[in-house]
């Protein structure tokens, strides 16, 4: 009987920040964490994560009542709010499409799915405030 396993392509998909995590270990050049000892495992693990990491793509607001005394702040946040409402498009747009494919795409999908899904709910958060503080300051003005 023929062997079919080496006809057969495993293709394994996995969680875009557990795939980095592995390809750091393999070009770290040391032995397959299963072939480790415990202590020796947590202590590659722990020199993996211990390295430096990007900062989180995040804003930090004051959502406090202000007067706007230069119009070019009122300027500045309806292009703000352009830009942010550009970006929700976008990721409802991205959102669509992984979850029309998800059952194709596994885990890995459903992940960035969900950092999308919250990505949007802070943006729309966010474009609902400005707005709203937008609309505030101009009838101010009138």
């Amino acid at each position: 009987m023929p062997d079919l396993s080496r006809d057969v392509k495993t293709v394994l998909i996995l969680d875009p920040v557990v795939q980095k995590m592995l390809d750091e270990l393999a070009a770290d050049g040391g032995p397959p964490v299963y072939t480790l000892t415990p202590t020796q495992a947590r202590g590659t693990l722990v020199r993996l994560q211990s390295r430096s990491v990007r900062e989180a793509d995040a804003r930090i607001r004051d959502w406090r009542r202000r007067q706007m005394r230069d119009p070019k702040e009122i300027e500045e946040l309806e292009a703000e709010i352009a830009r942010d409402k550009k970006r929700l498009s976008e990721i409802e747009r991205l959102e669509r499409e992984l979850l029309a494919n998800i059952p194709h795409q596994g885990f890995a999908a459903a992940s960035q799915e969900r950092r999308l899904r919250d990505e949007k709910e802070s943006l729309a958060d966010s474009i609902r405030r400005a707005e709203k503080m937008l609309v505030d300051e101009k009838s101010r003005r009138n």
